[in-house]
């Protein structure tokens, strides 16, 4: 499981008016790794490549109340197609960036 913090377009009501602002968010997330399907003798595919998948699991959304400060909720139910794919695409590349630094240590490492 990944964490990443982001932030994302948030809708509220105001006077009966929608509005919306900017706030902070908690993706957490799992990374499945791109699969090779099986080859032939030939290099000839007997079955398909799986390209890398995110799975969102919870987005927390800060709501502190007056008991609890620290209190959030999911809000994975509620948001649109097009903030949902945002933030797999965002989770993508908080995976390539770790990959990255992976990488600059293990090279730091060996010299």
């Amino acid at each position: 499981m990944s964490l990443l913090q982001t932030t994302i377009e948030w809708p509220f009501q105001v006077n009966g008016e929608t509005d919306s602002c900017e706030r902070e968010i908690t993706v957490e997330y799992t990374f499945t790794r791109a699969y090779r399907g099986r080859r032939d003798a030939y290099g000839q595919p007997m079955e398909p490549d799986d390209p890398p998948q995110i799975e969102l699991v919870k987005v927390l959304l800060p709501s502190p109340g007056p008991v609890d400060r620290k209190a959030t909720e999911d809000i994975l139910e509620d948001l649109l197609e097009l903030q949902r794919q945002r933030l797999e695409i965002q989770c993508l590349e908080d995976v390539a960036e770790q990959y990255e630094r992976e990488q600059e240590e293990r090279n730091e490492y060996h010299r």
